[in-house]
């Protein structure tokens, strides 16, 4: 069972795990098994050896969980047929399989579903310096040349997430195809962050509206209200924007609600190094 954030390598894993044992990955997320029956299809369909990714595992309803045990536990499944007064069921034994689950909610899971899993691993956010890393590998995979500090610049507004890093590592590519160039300086990296609403600090432009509604406010302010006057949802604002604030100790929660608590650092990186407060980056 892998349980993390979104985007920290859950499938990945999931995909590398069942490249490295040499077998078919069968993928499923949680929300396309809401039924029994379409659980019992799935599993029909195994062949000896595959691995099983259910992705978003939490989605899935209870029902179908507790049917999922007993394949789990004893590699079958059990099938009853009603006919009036009758009742009749029938056993299908399961070929060998590997079941891999991932969830970005594992609280949501609840303890008889995890308990039946032998291996818990729980994905975390990266650190800048793997990210930096990532971004630079790949980039020299694609042709081009990104050198410590751009590669920097991205980890920053990565969120600490690898998903995010290649994200914004694709626009990088994409304005350096476009300038027929096989390297990216500083300042094309910029460039490209600036477009996208990031600034110095790595903050995007939601992250900014979200602080500035707090720095306006003279009292803490709750979540739910905090997700309308932003135009979004109490959940998006609570899985997206606010893990990254919470990390860089910007944001507090209290009874009342959130506060802003203190600036962020300033990147001290070239022409970045004195950038004002919201500045974007450009080049």
């Amino acid at each position: 069972l892998f349980q993390g954030p979104a985007g920290t390598g859950k499938t990945t894993l999931a995909c590398r795990l069942a490249a490295f044992l040499g077998r078919r990955l069968v993928r499923k997320a949680g929300p396309q098994l809401q039924d029994v029956h379409a659980l019992i299809r799935m599993l029909a369909d195994l062949g000896e050896g595959d691995v099983l990714f259910l992705d978003e595992i939490h989605a899935v309803p209870r029902p179908v969980l507790e049917a999922l045990y007993e394949a789990m536990a004893e590699r079958q499944i059990t099938l009853t047929f009603e006919s009036g007064a009758r009742t009749r069921s029938m056993r299908f034994r399961l070929p060998p399989f590997t079941l891999l689950a991932a969830t970005t909610e594992g609280h949501a899971l609840h303890d008889a579903m995890r308990s039946r899993f032998g291996l818990k691993e729980r994905l975390g956010f990266f650190g800048e310096e793997e990210l930096q890393e990532l971004v630079k590998a790949k980039a020299e995979s694609e042709g081009v040349t990104l050198l410590a500090e751009p590669a920097r610049r991205l980890a920053v507004c990565a969120r600490g997430t690898p998903r995010e890093a290649l994200n914004l590592l694709e626009r990088v590519l994409d304005d350096a195809a476009a300038s027929r160039r096989t390297f990216a300086a500083a300042a094309h990296v910029d460039r490209v962050l600036g477009r996208l609403g990031f600034d110095a600090r790595g903050l995007h432009v939601d992250d900014r509206r979200y602080l500035e509604e707090l720095e306006r406010s003279p009292v803490p302010i709750p979540l739910a209200r905090l997700a309308r006057m932003l135009g979004q949802t109490a959940e998006a604002v609570a899985t997206r924007t606010e893990p990254f604030l919470f990390r860089l100790g910007l944001v507090a929660t209290t009874p009342r609600g959130r506060v802003a608590l203190q600036e962020a650092p300033v990147l001290a990186v070239g022409a970045a190094a004195n950038v004002r407060r919201g500045a974007v980056w450009s080049a």
